[in-house]
């Protein structure tokens, strides 16, 4: 009989958690990258950008995904595989050039310091493995898992349909409601062996949020047709950055204007600063599919340095999306590629059968309106044996890309999404 495991890593970010933000405050345990850590997050960064352009290679509406999301559940993955399979794994993320210690130190200082990155804004992240008796788990793997990923380990039934119910709840009450559902009945069996599940959830509202009053109905300019969609309105105190690429002269000593990056970015912050959103958005002349395969870390990195803060006139749509992906193609698109066939070597999670992830699936939830953003993702991954981003106006009334990330500082992509009919 060949033997099933479903690894169900739960991200649910930006979702309304308990009481929310605004009952109270907490400590504040800033982001301080160090050492080889700031190297880690701008490959990771790039591979965030990476995933949304191969999704977008298919999938011609609205996206929106966590990159980390699926980034901890590779990561994991990777601790348990050997060799070339693990390799693939970490050059998917754009890691390969790090250790596994560097990896994991990274991704646990991640769950430490992403709460708590302003006083009010509430994330809360937690972790579990659910064991079915019996199915021998190596020792390494599961305490890389409790002491990098700070797992709960538990037994539970995993042939019986009814551990699903267990599971749900416990994502959940996590997830504070936004991901209500992550398995059902059909994926329990004598063949389940394992469980991991990731769960973080965030509320953020704006640092200056738009006025009900000043929304309207406006025309956003989508692919196929203009449309009419709620746009919210408002003076800002926002960080803006123009179209112009600026580049030094050596004979004049002069700043001259280079060749024009064909967008523009706006970027608000979520109370307290501790969280940011930042909208990029393609000049009317760009074909916005064409103008996101070729948009990159360098040219994000350029309209952060040539940005400046100020108050703007700014329209944004109201919107919310509810996605579901199956990763496992975009994933070996990046090079991920043996762990999805009987070639996979993850030998370090077990040494009963082996192993081969099946499917890598992420659903994933978000809404913006006048006060913040709320928004789930759930990273899910079956694993069976070898058997089978003072400005001018910035009226975001056309498709746009938008980031979630930490402040600008260290800025840490979290979510990552397309609108292009809100």
């Amino acid at each position: 009989m060949k033997k099933l495991l479903f690894l169900a890593i739960a991200a649910a970010m930006l979702a309304a958690c308990g009481e929310g933000p605004t009952k109270g405050k907490h400590e504040v345990k800033k982001l301080l990258l160090q050492g080889n850590e700031k190297a880690i997050v701008e490959a990771q960064n790039g591979y965030s950008l990476k995933l949304v352009q191969e999704i977008a290679k298919n999938d011609h509406n609205n996206i929106f995904v966590s990159p980390l999301s699926a980034s901890f559940v590779c990561s994991m993955i990777a601790n348990g595989a050997n060799g070339e399979t693990q390799q693939q794994i970490l050059d998917a993320l754009g890691v390969g050039d790090f250790s596994m210690s560097e990896l994991n130190a990274y991704y646990l200082k991640m769950m430490e310091c992403l709460p708590y990155q302003d006083e009010t804004s509430k994330m809360n992240i937690a972790n579990a493995m659910w064991v079915s008796e019996g199915y021998p788990i190596i020792e390494d793997f599961a305490n890389t898992v409790r002491d990098h990923y700070l797992a709960t380990v538990d037994n539970l039934d995993l042939s019986d349909p009814a551990s699903a119910d267990v599971i749900n709840a416990w994502a959940a009450k996590q997830t504070d409601g936004m991901i209500k559902k992550i398995c059902d009945g059909n994926y329990f069996s004598e063949d389940l062996e394992l469980v991991v599940a990731n769960a973080l959830c965030f509320k953020g509202k704006w640092h200056e949020q738009f006025k009900k009053v000043n929304t309207r109905d406006d025309v956003f300019h989508a692919p196929g047709g203009d449309i009419e969609t709620p746009m919210m309105h408002g003076k800002l105190e926002v960080s803006t950055s123009g179209n112009n690429r600026y580049v030094y002269n050596e004979e004049t000593g002069e700043y001259v204007e280079g060749e024009p990056l064909h967008a523009r970015m706006m970027r608000m912050d979520y109370k307290d600063h501790g969280y940011s959103m930042y909208v990029i958005m393609p000049d009317e002349d760009q074909v916005f599919d064409e103008w996101l395969a070729s948009f990159d870390l360098e040219t994000f990195q350029l309209l952060k340095e040539y940005s400046m803060s100020g108050e703007s006139e700014v329209a944004f749509p109201k919107f919310k999306l509810e996605n579901r992906y199956r990763l496992n193609e975009y994933m070996q698109a990046l090079g991920m590629k043996d762990v999805f066939t009987n070639a996979a070597d993850l030998s370090g999670i077990s040494t009963a059968n082996e192993l081969r992830l099946a499917l890598l699936q992420q659903d994933t939830y978000i809404e913006v309106d006048e006060e913040g953003t709320k928004a789930a993702a759930v990273t899910s991954g079956w694993f069976t044996d070898t058997a089978v981003m003072p400005g001018e106006p910035f009226i975001c009334d056309r498709p746009f890309l938008f980031l979630i990330s930490t402040n600008w500082m260290t800025d840490v992509i979290i979510f990552a999404g397309v609108v292009k009919r809100p």
